[in-house]
C-alpha cells in the first residue's frame, strides 16, 4: 500500500533534529507494514494556519492523490477533521 506521512515541529532550534526523528519512526512503521512511503510532507511552525504542506497533504487527499497518510500526532488528526 502505497502512504505519506505528515510531521512537524514548533521548535525552530531544534527542527532538523525532530523532523529527522519523526521520519525514522514512521519510515520504521511503514517498513514493518511493508507498505511504500511515496512522500513525507513536512512543516516547522504551529497552527493549522500556517502549516502549508499539510494544507497540501489535505488537498492531494481530497484529489485522490494519496491513498492514506500517516501523522505524528493526535492533535494533527484532528485539526485534519476541522479543517
Amino acid at each position: 500500500m502505497q502512504c505519506v506521512a505528515y510531521i512537524r515541529t514548533t521548535n525552530k532550534n531544534l527542527a532538523d533534529e525532530n523532523l529527522r526523528i519523526q521520519r525514522e519512526m514512521i519510515k520504521d512503521f511503514v517498513l514493518k507494514k511493508r507498505w511504500e512511503l511515496t512522500c513525507v510532507y513536512s512543516d516547522i511552525s504551529s497552527g493549522i494556519d500556517k502549516n502549508k504542506n499539510l494544507k497540501l497533504m489535505i488537498e492531494d487527499v481530497r484529489h485522490g492523490n494519496l491513498i492514506l497518510s500517516l501523522l505524528q500526532t493526535h492533535q494533527d488528526f484532528i485539526e485534519i477533521l476541522n479543517y
